[in-house]
This record gives C-alpha cells, sequence and structure tokens, in this order.
C-alpha cells in the first residue's frame, strides 16, 4: 500500500491502530469502504470528533458526526457527536475538497444568528486542536463564535474584527489578523500542548503566532456561534469541522489543508 503523502510528495508515513497494525481502509460497521488511509492526512485515530458537511454519503444536511459511524477498530472517538441544525442554512455547493464526496460538496451558511448544537465535547486542559475552514461575509463588533458554549466560555472565534483567540475563563490566546486575512475562504486551526499550554493557531498552512495560555478547560457545544439561541454568532460559511484529542504538529496542519483545499484539489 502507498505511503501518506503531503501536496509536495513527502512521505508522513502510514496510518496504523494502537498495536502498529497498518489500516489499509476506513469502513463502515457495515463494511462499505468510505476511504483509503491514502487520502487521510492525519492519523484517524486521534480525531474525536468530525462534521465533514459533504453532500455524499456522510456528514450532509444533517451535521452528523462522522467518527462514530466508522468501525470502532478503524477509527478514532466513538461517541455520537452528531450536531442539530437551528436556522443555519445548508448549501449542497462550496466548502473545501472533501475525501467522501470531492470538491464543491458541501458547507453550512450562517446569517449570525444561527447554531448547530452537539453534544458537549470537553476540553479539560489537555492537547487538542480544533480546525476548520471559514468564509466570512461580515465580523462586528463583538465575538463572532465559529465554536463556542456559553455555559463555560470555551470558544475559537474571531474577536472583533482584529484576532483569531481559543479562549476560556481559565485561560486564552489570540493573534492579530485583518480584514485581508479572513475575507476569503481559509482553514483555521488552534493547537494547544502539554505540558507548557501553548497555543499555535494557524491560517490555511501558514503559523499566524503562538502564546502560553496555562489552563484551558470546558466543553464545545456550538457550531457557528458562542452562546445559545445564535448569540455572538458567526456571518459567513462553515465546512469541515475538526477536534482532535492532540496537538497537531505544523506538517499534520499543513497536510490537512493540502488534503482539503478546493484551489489544490481537482
Amino acid at each position: 500500500m502507498a505511503p501518506t503523502r503531503l501536496g509536495d510528495g513527502t512521505n508522513i508515513g502510514s496510518i496504523r491502530q494502537g498495536d502498529g497494525t497498518e489500516i489499509a481502509e476506513v469502513r463502515t460497521g457495515a463494511g462499505d469502504v468510505v476511504f483509503t488511509s491514502e487520502q487521510l492526512p492525519v492519523a484517524y485515530s486521534n480525531l474525536v470528533a468530525w462534521w465533514p458537511f459533504d453532500s455524499g454519503t456522510y456528514g450532509g444536511s444533517n451535521a452528523d458526526d462522522v467518527t462514530a459511524i466508522f468501525n470502532p477498530s478503524q477509527s478514532g472517538d466513538s461517541t455520537d457527536f452528531d450536531g442539530t441544525v437551528n436556522g443555519a442554512n445548508y448549501q449542497s455547493s462550496g466548502g473545501v475538497f472533501d475525501i467522501n464526496a470531492g470538491a464543491n460538496s458541501g458547507a453550512f451558511d450562517f446569517d449570525g444568528n444561527d447554531e448547530i448544537t452537539i453534544p458537549n465535547v470537553s476540553i479539560n486542559s489537555s492537547n487538542f486542536t480544533v480546525c476548520a475552514w471559514v468564509e466570512v461575509d461580515n465580523i462586528d463588533s463583538g465575538d463572532n463564535g465559529i465554536m463556542g458554549n456559553g455555559s463555560n466560555r470555551l470558544q475559537f472565534d474571531f474577536n472583533d474584527a482584529d484576532s483569531l483567540r481559543i479562549y476560556s475563563d481559565d485561560g486564552n490566546f489570540e493573534t492579530p489578523t485583518t480584514q485581508s486575512e479572513w475575507d476569503d475562504g481559509y482553514h483555521w486551526a488552534a493547537a494547544r500542548q502539554e505540558p507548557n499550554g501553548d497555543v499555535t493557531i494557524f491560517r490555511d498552512d501558514a503559523v499566524l503566532g503562538s502564546g502560553n495560555v496555562g489552563s484551558i478547560s470546558g466543553a464545545f457545544g456550538r457550531i457557528g456561534c458562542i452562546q445559545s439561541g445564535g448569540v455572538r454568532g458567526f456571518d459567513g460559511r462553515i465546512d469541515d469541522v475538526r477536534i482532535y484529542d492532540t496537538a497537531l504538529s505544523d506538517i499534520q496542519i499543513e497536510a490537512i489543508y493540502d488534503n482539503t483545499d478546493p484551489n489544490q484539489n481537482p
């Protein structure tokens, strides 16, 4: 089986289970092949939740968490984090390249008052990465939530029009941005690394900033806003939302970007 490679052909290793067994393909519980390991840019076992919002078999307009439907021996977290759509408009075209459905395969459009609620995905001061493709229509003077949960103040958001941040009541880090950096579709990611508590924020495959935040805790419970009822909501399109239980490296973030960027895939 061919190894997993970046867009430039660099071998980043094949995908293996915890016992070292190489995973040739990922299947549903019914045995249907969903995609092969050559298409997966980062080890699938590190995925906690993944909402691809594709218009094909998985995800789509129901905002399903696809990690829960795969064979547990080959997948990441088996907890069902399926979303409930409240007001967000599903577009069957647009968004990132999807490894199941291909290019131009769908995204959710938010108008600043919408939300997708999800069962709480807890972050308790440990290694994690949260990432999503985002295309902005408007950033207002408040918090503009890509993901959040108002009850415990865990946020991944644009703060006004000048920074992107990962935030909780225990600690936060934000890095400056400008309108030219968010008015088109970009892949944004925040990765936190123990034991030092550093958070690194990425746009596409570039590091925008890194800093120490100490403790980060809480749970993501919404996509497209910060608080219940679409409060402090996002205005634009969101696609391919992922949460990993590890701090992904620069190379891994680049691999996800290369694997999903609609401008780099046929």
